[in-house]
């Protein structure tokens, strides 16, 4: 089953969301991805993340094709990351 436009745009909420907290909170990416280099978070350096998590565990290069679960056991690994930041995230409605 593939993602549906409502997931789609839930998603991309969600990714403004994180960076904006993230940028609330004055963590860069290289903070939260340990890169070996710094530039704030937006939408879509979180969605490039996202997407690449979603193809280290599932294999899966684009969003619309993973299944509700597997967004969800994504999401859950965000939102703990986030945690460890101290940032605290709510998904949109």
């Amino acid at each position: 089953m593939k993602t549906s436009t409502q997931q789609s745009k839930m998603l991309h909420a969600l990714f403004r969301s994180i960076a904006k907290g993230l940028n609330e909170e004055g963590i860069t990416m290289q903070e939260f991805i340990s890169d070996s280099f710094e530039m704030y978070a937006d939408e879509h350096s979180i969605k490039y993340i996202f997407k690449q998590l979603a193809n280290k565990a599932y294999g899966v290069g684009s969003t619309q094709k993973l299944t509700t679960n597997q967004i969800n056991t994504l999401l859950d690994m965000f939102i703990n990351k986030c945690g460890k930041f101290g940032v605290e995230i709510k998904l949109p409605e």
